[in-house]
């Protein structure tokens, strides 16, 4: 069992960032258990210490599978500071879908991102990457310059967060 106190002392946040990304992950996946989808959701997994983190990288933050019973990969990501209600007032023409360091070392996977309400998403699929747009913004995250890659917001679609 990792020491929690001593994680925080290293990595500053790391475990809170992992909890409260739980909520937003939890609110699309029961969107699609609602729908009927299947879906995993990986146990957490919390590493002892910074030098550990490739090892604990994951892979997606669910899967889910539909009708067609293949399993698909998703990662969610919560825009606290953004609450759209719809495409119209996403105040982007793009959005954003990871660092790029992360999509080209594990390929793409369906991406969430949710407003800060927990009611509203885009999904980018991966089929729109050929149309995705690398660039370099600044990361307030990370506090440094990083490379990102953002998907044109007509290719994504919109989906409400449902809880029943």
């Amino acid at each position: 069992m990792p020491n929690l106190d001593q994680i925080d002392k290293d990595d500053p946040g790391f475990v809170a960032d992992i909890i409260k990304s739980e909520t937003s992950v939890f609110a699309v996946a029961r969107t699609f258990i609602a729908q009927g989808a299947d879906v995993y959701i990986p146990g957490r997994a919390i590493r002892s210490h910074i030098e550990d983190r490739s090892l604990y990288a994951d892979s997606c933050d669910f899967e889910f599978r539909g009708s067609s019973k293949i399993w698909r990969k998703a990662e969610v990501k919560h825009r606290p500071d953004l609450d759209f209600t719809s495409p119209e007032d996403f105040p982007f023409p793009t959005v954003f879908v990871d660092r790029a360091h992360k999509i080209e070392t594990r390929g793409p996977t369906t991406t969430f991102i949710v407003n800060k309400s927990l009611t509203f998403c885009f999904i980018i699929r991966p089929d729109t990457q050929p149309n995705w747009v690398k660039v370099e913004k600044y990361d307030t995250h990370l506090k440094r310059k990083s490379s990102i890659y953002e998907c044109p917001k007509h290719l994504c679609r919109f989906m409400p967060i449902t809880y029943a």
